[in-house]
């Protein structure tokens, strides 16, 4: 499912290099330059790769470096230099 989306990874490389930073689903957007991005975020949420914080109607998302998965998609971004581009 992850793999079906090539922006999904766009999105996690954009948390990634921040990782301790929540960032707006406008945010992303302007970073990514993925137009329509709620399911890619709804596909990693769901997966548990990112967390959605809740502001009363208002969403942040950060990646999840406690999931196995991302750290393994982080260790691959920075051997690939992924991560600097």
């Amino acid at each position: 499912m992850l793999l079906k989306k090539p922006t999904t990874f766009r999105i996690l490389k954009a948390l990634l290099r921040n990782p301790e930073i929540e960032m707006t689903k406008y945010a992303l957007k302007k970073q990514t330059g993925i137009e329509h991005i709620k399911s890619s975020l709804k596909t990693l949420v769901s997966l548990g790769l990112i967390s959605e914080i809740r502001y009363g109607r208002a969403s942040k998302y950060k990646v999840n470096l406690d999931d196995y998965r991302v750290k393994a998609i982080k260790d691959f971004f920075e051997k690939t230099s992924y991560l600097d581009g």
